[in-house]
């Protein structure tokens, strides 16, 4: 009999392959690791884009039954779903990127480390509306707001720049340049899913602390701005998310979400549905207002929001 979705997913977080000494009874692991993975390909043939990533799929399967196998994947930790679709989602995300950034960096090598402390200059910097991340005002008040020596800060701009510069492409920049993110991506593809799901745990913690102090300042406004205001706030979070390529990801997004009291979860649901973010000028429409009103209202906030984070 062909089990429903919602058996497969249970059959797949309940399977006995977790708590089996692959050493010891290899046998049994190994016809567990063939049911396991027969239930998640069945699990995952119903996704529209399956023909397009199945081997993808395969691969990240494979993967993170290794992680079981290695007892780097723990059960108490959370579901094993959840474990495997981040991994699919770094994976599709990567690939991806890969030839993008390529193109862009022209085969020049960065360190893991730079490419994290890039990565971040960049959403900072796009986080807080910065018009001159060249400047080194911007360097210094960085460096102290990312707990990164400004040595590292000033290098990553410059290589940053020197790469952007010589491929045509523009740099570090905080006026809604999606190229800059595009440095989330390594060409050296040698992390394994263990790093993968850290980059990932690193990348959501980086974001909830931003949005953890837009939401303190959130809730000092006045209450007759808040409905507008959170309006605002949410489609600039929810373009953030897509541009990270993380929006599609339903886990993430609810942790990214959790706690947070700005949230318009209409404006999300709206997304899930029509795969829309809706714009300024709708959402002014909404509220019988002129888009520049709408915008005048986003400014003042991001830059008061700006000051004051950077004066901590």
């Amino acid at each position: 009999m062909k089990k429903t979705q919602e058996e497969l997913e249970n059959a797949i977080n309940s399977s006995p392959l977790f708590s089996i000494d692959h050493v010891n009874n290899g046998e049994l692991f190994a016809k567990e690791e063939e049911r396991l993975l027969a239930d998640l390909v069945k699990l995952m043939s119903s996704r529209r884009d399956f023909d397009k990533i199945g081997f993808e799929i395969i691969c990240t399967a494979k993967s993170c039954v290794n992680c079981v196998k290695s007892k780097s994947y723990k059960p108490e930790k959370g579901k094993f779903l959840n474990f495997f679709n981040v991994s699919l989602q770094q994976n599709i995300r990567w690939d991806k990127g890969k030839q993008e950034i390529a193109d862009i960096r022209k085969g020049i090598k960065i360190s893991k480390k730079m490419d994290l402390v890039i990565r971040n200059l960049s959403r900072y910097a796009k986080m807080h509306n910065v018009k001159d991340a060249d400047s080194d005002e911007f360097a210094v008040k960085a460096s102290n707001a990312l707990a990164v020596p400004i040595e590292e800060v000033r290098e990553a701009i410059a290589i940053n720049k020197y790469i952007n510069v010589d491929s045509g492409n523009r740099a570090i920049s905080g006026d809604g340049d999606s190229r800059s993110e595009l440095f989330d991506f390594v060409e050296d593809k040698s992390s394994t899913t263990e790093e993968k799901i850290e980059e990932t745990e690193d990348l959501i913690h980086k974001i909830r602390q931003d949005i953890k102090s837009i939401d303190a300042k959130f809730k000092k406004e006045h209450e007759g701005r808040q409905p507008l205001l959170a309006k605002l706030l949410t489609v600039d979070l929810l373009t953030d998310l897509k541009e990270l390529r993380i929006l599609d990801d339903v886990a993430i997004v609810d942790r990214v979400f959790s706690g947070i009291s700005f949230i318009n979860h209409e404006i999300y649901a709206n997304y899930v549905g029509n795969g829309v973010i809706l714009t300024y000028r709708e959402i002014a429409k909404i509220h019988d207002k002129f888009e520049s009103s709408v915008n005048r209202t986003r400014s003042r906030f991001k830059e008061k929001g700006f000051d004051e984070h950077l004066e901590k």
